[in-house]
């Protein structure tokens, strides 16, 4: 089975050095909206990764919605897809739109994390801005990101003559070209401590990110989250025609963000690659946080954390302030014993369970007469 944890956010240090910079290509480019049959698409852009083999399409379709398609190697992964966000009593987020210009640029940099498995990362993507205005003159970019193992893109949006918004739906879909195999948790807001399913991409049903999929053609991708700051987590949710839809977690009264009339979103992000590997050496969910605001970082030290919850979990002890309670300092410096420095591999959890077990069954030893 093939499991895919990545944060959603991070720290970065300063860059280190910066290859081309931003070096922006402005192009102003009229999307002309014809009139097309019902469902038809005027083409605004394409934008590909710097090795040529992921290519973004953009496009706004008749009823001024933004959509998007992505294709890797020349074939398709994802379908035309929908784009937009929604807001109570108030559509004007979702459509109407039509293309101002199109913006493009190449960025390359090599930074290096505080911590982490490699000690520097290179950042280099091509970047699409496609400004948009529609009737209520609602101005939204939406930027997207490509890199060679994946893609990013965000809302950007500039609403005038309001002073708040209330934002009740993310309209952004995920639409396979075909069904393929997913791995995935059930969504919840509560917890992410859920046993992962492997089944194919149209029996999901909800699904918390990261959600890993391999496609009929063997291509291995993730769609997850970058940059979550200030803003709701997203889930996902099945809608038929092997397209899954962007769920946000909701405040107790439904609404789903609230904003003032300029704002980002997180990034959304798809991670593409040819083996399943490809996708644990992705750096795009890092490259897409935003860099280090701390003006020094020496003091960070990367240590190591023990935690008693596993005894919760096999009924050793409970949380509950009883001569049971097992969330205790006693507890801690005996499970110090036990090196775990990355306790979300099989094979450390796994001894962590053995070491707790045997404690188990040494304290019963030791009650029986």
């Amino acid at each position: 089975m093939i499991f895919f944890f990545q944060a959603e956010d991070g720290i970065r240090d300063f860059c280190l050095s910066r290859g081309l910079g931003d070096v922006y290509k402005r192009q102003a480019v009229l999307c002309l909206l014809l009139s097309f049959s019902m469902g038809a698409t005027a083409m605004a852009e394409s934008i590909t990764s710097p090795d040529g083999q992921l290519k973004l399409d953009f496009s706004v379709n008749v009823q001024g919605e933004p959509v998007y398609e992505l294709t890797y190697k020349g074939k398709g992964v994802i379908k035309p897809s929908k784009l937009g966000l929604e807001l109570k009593n108030d559509p004007g987020l979702m459509n109407g739109f039509a293309c101002i210009d199109t913006k493009t640029s190449t960025f390359d940099e090599t930074w290096e994390p505080v911590w982490g498995e490699v000690k520097s990362i290179r950042n280099h993507y091509n970047e699409m801005a496609v400004n948009l205005i529609n009737e209520d003159q609602v101005q939204l970019t939406l930027r997207f990101r490509v890199f060679n193992d994946g893609v990013g893109f965000r809302y950007e949006y500039n609403v005038p003559n309001v002073d708040s918004l209330m934002i009740t739906d993310e309209l952004t879909t995920f639409h396979f070209r075909q069904d393929g195999t997913s791995w995935s948790i059930p969504a919840s807001a509560e917890t992410y401590e859920l046993l992962y399913k492997q089944q194919p991409i149209s029996e999901v049903e909800t699904a918390n990110t990261p959600f890993t999929f391999k496609t009929a053609d063997g291509v291995y991708g993730s769609i997850h989250e970058a940059a979550l700051y200030d803003f709701s987590e997203m889930t996902l949710k099945q809608i038929g025609d092997y397209t899954l839809k962007a769920e946000l977690t909701p405040w107790p009264d439904g609404i789903k963000v609230r904003k003032s009339n300029h704002f980002t979103t997180s990034w959304r992000t798809i991670q593409i690659a040819p083996e399943a590997v490809g996708l644990i050496n992705s750096s795009l969910i890092l490259n897409l946080n935003d860099p280090c605001v701390l003006e020094t970082t020496d003091w960070i030290r990367p240590l190591k954390y023990i935690g008693v919850w596993w005894g919760m979990h096999l009924g050793v002890e409970t949380w509950k302030m009883d001569e049971r309670h097992g969330a205790t300092t006693v507890n801690a410096k005996k499970l110090s014993l036990i090196h775990i420095s990355e306790p979300t591999r099989q094979a450390e959890i796994s001894y962590a369970v053995f070491c707790l077990k045997k404690k188990m069954l040494d304290q019963e030893d030791r009650k029986t007469p």
